[in-house]
């Protein structure tokens, strides 16, 4: 293992410390790893939370899983399958962006990201169905949203849902979660 993988891999581990447990003094130095290579930051844990913004880290993620169930859709319809996968996919997403852009360090942002995944997959797979519906019946996406049964629409979803699809939103849970926080290690005292 290189010196860079090390440091990649105890950067991994000190991410988890610092999210799960964000109870730190308020003077501990962290190493803040922003997105461009090399540029790295030497913060205190105040100076850390002061940066954290929930708006941001709201609309980002929204738009993210807005943006992820459209992308979603229109790969299901155009395949005519539902891909289980797509889920992993929106779990990634919704959570890169929350990171991002909310820049957070404390456990609200990790579960902001778990809602807004399963939320994204909710989305894409309701979004598909009717795709799906309106591509069979060739009619248009919006005339099939006017005419369609919406509990006819649920009981299709929640039958979906019985299959290994629960599997991959928890998987898109999982990632909201985890990819939501900003990736900092620990600084260590050299005395």
């Amino acid at each position: 293992m290189s010196n860079l993988e090390k440091n990649e891999f105890h950067q991994e581990e000190q991410i988890d410390d610092v999210a799960v447990q964000p109870n730190m003094q308020e003077d501990d130095q962290i190493i803040a790893t922003p997105l461009e290579a090399g540029n790295e930051t030497v913060l205190s844990m105040s100076e850390l939370l002061k940066e954290q913004s929930m708006p941001a880290a709201i609309l980002w993620g929204v738009l993210a899983c807005i943006v992820g169930a459209a992308i979603w859709c229109v790969i299901s319809v155009a395949t005519g399958y539902q891909i289980g996968y797509m889920a992993i996919g929106m779990g990634f997403l919704v959570g890169y962006a929350i990171r991002v852009k909310g820049k957070g360090v404390t456990p609200v942002f990790g579960v902001l990201g778990a809602i807004l995944a399963l939320l994204g997959c909710v989305l894409g797979d309701v979004f598909s169905l009717i795709g799906m519906i309106a591509k069979a019946e060739g009619i248009s996406y919006m005339e099939t949203i006017s005419l369609i049964d919406f509990s006819e629409l649920m009981s299709l979803w929640a039958g979906e849902l019985m299959s290994l699809t629960a599997v991959f939103y928890g998987i898109a849970l999982y990632e909201g979660y985890k990819l939501s926080f900003r990736p900092v290690i620990v600084q260590e005292d050299n005395e």
